[in-house]
């Protein structure tokens, strides 16, 4: 089946997906994963949390090497027989749903979205979420303690990534910085940038702009400096910045300078996180 999407040609797949639920001692049953399976292709995707620690302390260890071994087993017996063993075996802590058939365009995608939507983990600041906020906030904040009323939402931290108290997440429109950076993607960013900025993908403010969307750009930041006292130890002071360019990744993209009062740094880029169908 497909399914035409803002002009592109989208090819819909069978899928059939299994909620994993866990069932502690003296607990009601809690949804811990989703199993999302490729009928064609016999591939298993699987996400199970990642908090098993404060989820369940005293099974953490085993429940956090039954996902890492599924993961493994799908991959060398093939999705539908694993699969069809937990559906068999598993009856006791461990139990899975009936099997929902649906069409899916990116089975990643899809299973991201089922695990949000299937899979309640508790929001704990900068450990398991990171906040959502716009540009301008992140802006008027540059590191300190965003206020509740400028976070949007908590966004889960991907397991790749080690959060700090210095990150947040805004969505970022507009094509220059693609293919890395997808319009209308939601972008992890860090406030505190270190050292030399030269060559790094900022988020930069630029003064004088009131549109939000005109005034906050993601770039590559270039710059070169100039010694004006020679013959003197070095100092700071004796540096000035000959030239500040930013550059887009996309070549249909200009660059374009700036000069050192026109602009500051918001903050620099992590990663882009990935997107749900």
């Amino acid at each position: 089946m497909n399914l035409e999407r803002t002009g592109t040609l989208v090819e819909l797949k069978r899928a059939e997906c299994v909620l994993v639920d866990v069932c502690l001692p003296g607990q009601l049953p809690e949804t811990a994963g989703v199993l999302l399976l490729d009928s064609a292709d016999n591939k298993l995707y699987l996400k199970f949390r990642n908090d098993w620690d404060d989820f369940a302390p005293e099974e953490s260890d085993v429940l956090s090497l039954m996902a890492d071994q599924l993961e493994k087993y799908a991959a060398e017996m093939g999705g539908e027989r694993v699969l069809a063993y937990l559906e068999q075996h598993w009856s006791h802590v461990l139990t899975t749903s009936d099997r929902e058939v649906m069409l899916v365009a990116s089975f990643e995608a899809r299973l991201r979205r089922l695990f949000r939507e299937n899979v309640k983990i508790a929001v704990t600041p900068f450990r398991t979420h990171l906040p959502l906020t716009s540009c301008q906030a992140a802006a008027g904040h540059l590191g300190e303690q965003l206020g509740l009323d400028e976070i949007k939402d908590w966004v889960p931290i991907p397991a790749t990534l080690r959060p700090n108290k210095d990150m947040f997440v805004a969505r970022v429109t507009g094509h220059s910085m693609e293919p890395l950076i997808p319009s209308d993607s939601l972008c992890v960013f860090r406030h505190n940038v270190a050292g030399s900025r030269s060559g790094r993908k900022l988020l930069i403010e630029k003064f004088g702009e009131f549109d939000e969307a005109t005034r906050f750009t993601i770039k590559v930041y270039r710059s070169e400096k100039l010694r004006h006292h020679e013959g003197q130890a070095e100092t700071n002071d004796e540096w000035e910045h000959s030239m500040i360019r930013l550059e887009p990744l996309n070549p249909a993209y200009s660059p374009w300078e700036l000069e050192p009062d026109q602009f500051r740094v918001v903050g620099e880029f992590v990663a882009v996180l990935p997107a749900e169908e």
